[in-house]
């Protein structure tokens, strides 16, 4: 009996002694979101991204679902050319700077 424990104790012992892997959870690195709010004129139609030179289709979401719901696209951070149009019409033009995890909204019209 006091072998068991003995050789119980220095298992424990030994056991609480050893690293183990830690887990760990970090966001990504350099990644930044942006929302796109459609007023009266987008709504929540697709409209037509151009960012830096890169163009990708997105959905527009009614502004008062935007606290809740909504497609965030991932991008780049940094210093960014923002462009967006509506039905070949350009609704939002503007540089826009994105921080690492930061989630931009974009208010179209």
């Amino acid at each position: 009996m006091n072998k068991v424990l003995l050789l119980l104790s220095c298992l424990v012992t030994f056991c609480s002694c050893a690293k183990y892997p830690v887990e760990r959870a970090t966001g990504l690195d350099n990644q930044a979101y942006i929302l796109f709010i459609g007023g009266e004129l987008v709504g929540s139609d697709e409209v037509r991204v151009t960012l830096d030179e890169k163009v990708f289709p997105a959905k527009a979401i009614k502004a008062k679902k935007s606290d809740t719901k909504g497609i965030t696209y991932a991008v780049q951070t940094g210093k960014r050319k923002l462009k967006v149009e509506h039905k070949g019409v350009v609704v939002y033009e503007k540089v826009v700077y994105l921080s690492n995890q930061e989630t931009k909204k974009i208010e179209l019209p």
